[in-house]
């Protein structure tokens, strides 16, 4: 009997940590946008939606903030990314101390419509039938 794992994916993240603590916000913003680059494209390779995104932000001395939003519908659309982690990060750019790691993580991911009809048709297609 062939043992099947089900494995369903929680949530897709990355993080960075500052080689140097910074508190040049241009220089956060712009490692943001890699991050949001890197999760965006796994959520793509993956075939999934997300619902929620969360922020992860700490400061010299551990100091460490996540703040999320959770959006009305699912959504795979790098924009929607973008805005959320914008939004959230606002409220620590008056924040004292440096920052010394980001974290971008996507969650409630589902599987995007239309997913399971393009991966049988790349079978039956790759089938030779």
């Amino acid at each position: 009997m062939e043992v099947q794992e089900n494995y369903a994916m929680k949530s897709i993240g990355a993080e960075h940590t500052f080689d140097i603590d910074t508190d040049d916000w241009a220089a956060v913003d712009h490692k943001l946008l890699d991050l949001i680059d890197l999760v965006y494209r796994r959520l793509i390779d993956e075939g999934m939606a997300f619902r929620t995104v969360t922020l992860k932000i700490r400061f010299v001395g551990f100091e460490t903030y996540t703040r999320a939003k959770t959006l009305r519908f699912q959504a795979s659309n790098k924009d929607a990314i973008v805005e959320a982690i914008l939004s959230l990060v606002e409220e620590f750019r008056d924040h004292p101390k440096k920052v010394r790691l980001l974290g971008v993580r996507l969650s409630g991911l589902e599987e995007k419509a239309g997913k399971h009809a393009k991966d049988t048709l790349d079978a039956f297609a790759a089938s030779g039938l």
